[in-house]
């Protein structure tokens, strides 16, 4: 098609779930494209008319964020983040204070399940984690950052409660685990 004076397209499909690849691979395809090509579209026409001749044009099209703001994906990004670290760090810590100092076992021997004492440690962590997601979403990204949230907070927050029940569960299974904080911080 370069020989004929004729131009040609050539679409290359990019999956971001490699983010950092889908970044730099259609920019690499591009300049691959431009050595390949580079012979016969030397043979093309005069110098002067091939200086306003374009060879290659990459256009992007981002479906996920399409206005590539990435304060945005950032934002809602970093919410999510902080509800796992904050509920496996508030179950396993609080698990962990009790064995330390005791208490675990004067719990244990009470009327009382094991499974009902997790249950309490999961819930009542749980909802301050939910409470401080909230929170964040309303005040911090949605005031401050101004970010849009489209899409219904009471889905999110139903979500968020069962996400929260394995979560925190992981936290007391790692607290099981260890002996001390300080490695509950290694493994979490």
């Amino acid at each position: 098609d370069l020989n004929k004076g004729e131009a040609s397209k050539v679409e290359v499909v990019t999956d971001a779930t490699a983010m950092s690849q889908a970044g730099r691979g259609p920019a690499y395809i591009q300049k691959i494209i431009e050595r390949e090509a580079e012979p016969f579209w030397m043979n093309y026409g005069s110098t002067r008319s091939r200086r306003y001749f374009e060879l290659v044009r990459l256009t992007s099209r981002a479906r996920f964020n399409p206005n590539l703001q990435q304060g945005w994906f950032n934002a809602i990004n970093q919410i999510i983040n902080n509800i796992s670290v904050l509920a496996i760090s508030l179950t396993g810590a609080a698990v962990l204070r009790e064995r330390e100092h005791g208490t675990i076992e004067h719990l244990l021997v009470m009327p009382l399940h094991p499974y009902e004492l997790m249950f309490a440690k999961m819930w009542a962590n749980g909802l301050v984690v939910v409470f401080a997601a909230m929170a964040s979403l309303f005040f911090v990204v949605q005031g401050i950052l101004a970010v849009p949230v489209h899409g219904s907070t009471a889905l999110f927050t139903g979500g968020l409660v069962v996400f929260l029940f394995f979560v925190t569960a992981r936290g007391i299974m790692l607290a099981t685990l260890v002996g001390w904080v300080a490695a509950f911080g290694l493994l979490g």
